[in-house]
């Protein structure tokens, strides 16, 4: 029976393996956070983010509450790159009481590019230059809820910053 690499990921952490970060297929690095869950009387869940003060959501039963977790995990992420609020970076938490929970691609790509743009110093409009794309077009690169670029378009933002970058998708 096939395991899917979440599940393979809590099966090793509960037999003592360490995961610091996640590859997949292609080489990237997903940005997963890890959600508490907590049983309560009504036979709910409710669920936070311990890295992410404030994130937090519930939901009627396990499948539910990983639902919402994700809804939740998104939204806020996003809204906290839309306002330039600092985001603390995901941290590997044991037991079984924690669930990983995979960040959306655009979501991770916007916060990824905007981080290591500001990383070299680079205002929005000279990144645009160094890619050859207008600022208007650049700027829904760093936006959540716009952000969809083509694989050409990665390229040339990774050769732009000096290579190497992985975005977090």
């Amino acid at each position: 029976m096939p395991v899917s690499g979440k599940e393979m990921i809590r099966l090793l952490e509960r037999n003592g393996w360490i995961c610091d970060h996640v590859s997949d297929s292609h080489g990237g690095e997903e940005m997963i956070y890890f959600a508490r869950l907590a049983l309560e009387e009504d036979g709910g869940y409710s669920v936070d983010f311990p890295e992410l003060k404030g994130c937090l959501t519930c939901g009627e039963n396990l499948e539910d509450a990983l639902v919402m977790a994700k809804d939740a995990l998104d939204g806020y992420l996003a809204c906290r790159d839309s306002h330039d609020e600092a985001i603390g970076p995901p941290k590997l938490h044991k037991g079984e009481e924690y669930y990983p929970i995979e960040v959306d691609p655009c979501v991770a790509f916007s916060i990824t590019l905007k981080r290591e743009r500001k990383k070299r110093c680079l205002t929005q409009q000279a990144l645009a230059d160094k890619v050859g794309m207008p600022w208007s077009q650049y700027q829904k690169l760093e936006n959540p809820d716009k952000a969809n670029p083509t694989l050409k378009t990665i390229a040339k933002l990774n050769k732009a910053l000096g290579g190497g970058i992985v975005f977090g998708l």
